[in-house]
């Protein structure tokens, strides 16, 4: 199994920032691009394989009245960057209700079984 690429820092960050809700969403390579899954998802939640040539996408979080626009700008190995709005008129780094994500694979709990593992210790 692929290694998951989890979203572990948004910017801005804190208990006021809508992006705080992505953190843990994570992506995971699928032939020549990604998809992207929610923690407690067994499937896919974008609509189409993200690649560089379709780099954003928009998903629904729970909690959020407003579909997240994520346009990931970098796609280098076991990393991701990009940004994130849940205004759906922008994708703007400093828009309020706006931000960067950086999403980064682990050395541990990055795959099912490793967290069913550490699970069990």
């Amino acid at each position: 199994m692929s290694k998951k690429i989890k979203i572990k820092t948004v910017n801005p960050s804190g208990p006021n920032s809508d992006g705080s809700e992505l953190l843990n969403y994570f992506f995971e390579a699928f032939g020549e691009g990604y998809n992207f899954y929610s923690p407690t998802s067994p499937g896919p939640i974008n609509s189409q394989l993200i690649t560089p040539e379709n780099p954003s996408f928009s998903v629904s979080v729970p909690g959020n009245p407003n579909p997240f626009q994520i346009t990931v700008t970098s796609f280098p190995v076991m990393t991701i960057q990009g940004n994130w709005s849940d205004n759906p008129n922008v994708i703007v780094k400093d828009a309020p209700g706006s931000g960067t994500f950086q999403a980064q694979a682990g050395g541990t709990g990055d795959t099912d079984e490793e967290e069913a593992a550490a699970a069990s210790a």
